[in-house]
């Protein structure tokens, strides 16, 4: 799941999730990487209850000079952009944890952490609300339309 150290300023508008109301893209960015790092909590704890061998962390690729910004030529941005070529990692940079997550077996047991150059790394007390981890959880299968948690554990066998 991929995240940004801008979760650790993001709060959740639980009365408005989709910012129908008062939209700012900065507040909406950092509060979809917190709420990115929840899901990957709330994921971790139900494939663990369940005895599931499957693992979700999260992923910040670090500051990465996308095709976003470095490809404007005109306007505002010319600068930045050639500001951002210099001082920002380039693409290949900013996988490489992802690629180490999925490729490196010395991690994989590990779920449910925030990683960043291929370590775990501290994430905001926000991101570890397990309560709202699971809030988000609920709403977010309500949201797709999804009557029963596809990940609850499966039922005790009484042998007869």
């Amino acid at each position: 799941m991929t995240t940004s150290v801008a979760h650790g300023w993001g709060d959740v508008r639980w009365e408005d999730l989709n910012y129908i109301r008062g939209y700012n893209r900065f507040a909406a960015y950092r509060q979809s990487k917190l709420c990115n790092l929840l899901i990957t909590r709330a994921l971790a704890e139900k494939l663990r209850a369940r005895g599931s061998r499957v693992t979700v962390n999260a992923v910040h690729p670090g500051i990465v000079a996308t095709d976003i910004v470095v490809n404007r030529t005109n306007g505002r941005f010319r600068w930045v952009a050639s500001l951002m070529k210099i001082l920002f990692m380039t693409s290949d940079e900013g996988a490489e944890t992802g690629v180490c997550l999925a490729s490196n077996p010395a991690l994989s047991q590990i779920s449910g952490e925030y990683f960043y150059r291929c370590r775990i790394e501290p994430s905001s007390p926000a991101s570890k609300n397990l309560e709202n981890a699971n809030r988000l959880y609920d709403i977010s299968l309500r949201l797709c339309g999804i009557s029963a948690d596809p990940l609850l554990p499966p039922p005790k066998r009484i042998s007869v």
